[in-house]
């Protein structure tokens, strides 16, 4: 029990002493005390946070450099490790963008788009608009339209193997202009592109062009929707508006 006080004193003795200063702070010149294994660790040693951020500012000059930018001429500091690495110096990104663009202008668009024949570079095919239309978010090829049914849907899962093919008469209706309202009752606040002819009664050699033909799309709103899938409503003519 008697060792045990004196543990305890002893404890208290060292957390509420003030050690020994050991070190000299590198800014202010402070005597303070520092953990040996922390003095090892470092070779410069301040006695507060702002001591060392002031320190640091006052060396500044021996780690940086200062530059002109190749763009606007400003002059601007720049670290010595980074100017060995890069020779040219730009105080902004706009001014490397706008250097660059200088140096190395884009290539002239000598290439024509397939569907639309406006100029893009000569490696692409389609255009950004025309690429979307005609390129299968799945497999990444052209003519999706031509496809069967079968080689559209033979690699999807069940519940969703007919996804692209609904996207893609989405977006027939909105190529052919078609005001966004219901068939049979002319709501228009939300409208689902709807297959006439739905897309599980054609036989899997027809062609996705022709499931998604304009004839064969109307607009139905959901309820509207529904009830034609399950039979209770019976729409008259194409899908033409």
């Amino acid at each position: 029990m008697k060792g045990m006080n004196q543990y305890l004193l002893y404890k208290i003795y060292m957390i509420t002493s003030v050690p020994p200063s050991n070190i000299l702070c590198h800014h202010c010149n402070v005597h303070f005390y520092k953990k040996p294994a922390e003095i090892k660790r470092s070779s410069t040693h301040f006695c507060s946070r702002e001591c060392a951020v002031e320190y640091r500012k006052s060396q500044k000059h021996l780690f940086h450099s200062n530059v002109e930018c190749l763009n606007c001429n400003k002059t601007f500091s720049k670290k010595n490790s980074n100017i060995k690495r890069d020779p040219n110096h730009f105080c902004s990104r706009s001014c490397s963008a706008s250097y660059t663009n200088k140096t190395s202008p884009k290539r002239a668009l000598e290439g024509n788009c397939k569907e639309c024949n406006t100029p893009i570079p000569n490696a692409l095919s389609y255009c950004k608009d025309c690429s979307t239309w005609v390129r299968s978010p799945i497999k990444g090829r052209f003519y999706y339209d031509d496809k069967t049914l079968y080689e559209a849907t033979r690699d999807g899962k069940k519940a969703a193997r007919y996804c692209t093919i609904r996207e893609y008469a989405r977006k027939t209706l909105l190529r052919a202009g078609i005001e966004k309202f219901c068939k049979n009752c002319g709501y228009d606040k939300h409208v689902e592109a709807c297959h006439i002819k739905s897309i599980s009664s054609f036989d899997l050699n027809t062609k996705i062009k022709e499931i998604n033909d304009i004839s064969n799309l109307v607009y139905l709103c959901p309820n509207c929707h529904w009830e034609f899938d399950k039979g209770i409503l019976k729409l008259n003519g194409p899908g033409k508006n």
